[in-house]
């Protein structure tokens, strides 16, 4: 799954021969937190005080990174090649002119 708040995929992280699901999606209350939660444990919280939703896009080419999308469908997830991540953070949870955009982009390594 590839949301622009939401995506979930298998990846072997630990020294067993299994899969783990792993879910990293976005809540909101007085602002957005950002949880990862793999397979069956609980959640954990990576980021809080987020205060836009569009934490991720999506790129199926790497010669057109303008051509970004913030949601994928099932068809196209394997065409995915770039992954940006975004995260607005303000301490007061509320977009502000001391708001902070974290940002980063991950090139998955099978598909380039």
């Amino acid at each position: 799954m590839a949301e622009y708040d939401e995506i979930k995929f298998e990846r072997k992280i630990d020294t067993d021969p299994y899969f783990e699901v792993v879910y990293y999606y976005l809540e909101e209350d007085e602002y957005y937190t950002l949880y990862r939660k793999i397979d069956t444990e609980d959640a954990k919280i990576v980021a809080a005080k987020i205060v836009k939703n569009d934490l991720f896009t999506y790129y199926t080419d790497i010669n057109t990174p303008a051509n970004g999308m913030t949601s994928i469908s099932e068809a196209e997830l394997g065409n995915i090649k770039i992954i940006e991540i975004k995260l607005s953070i303000d301490q007061s949870g509320a977009e502000s002119p001391r708001t902070m955009e974290l940002k980063t982009s991950v090139a998955l390594r099978n598909k380039i």
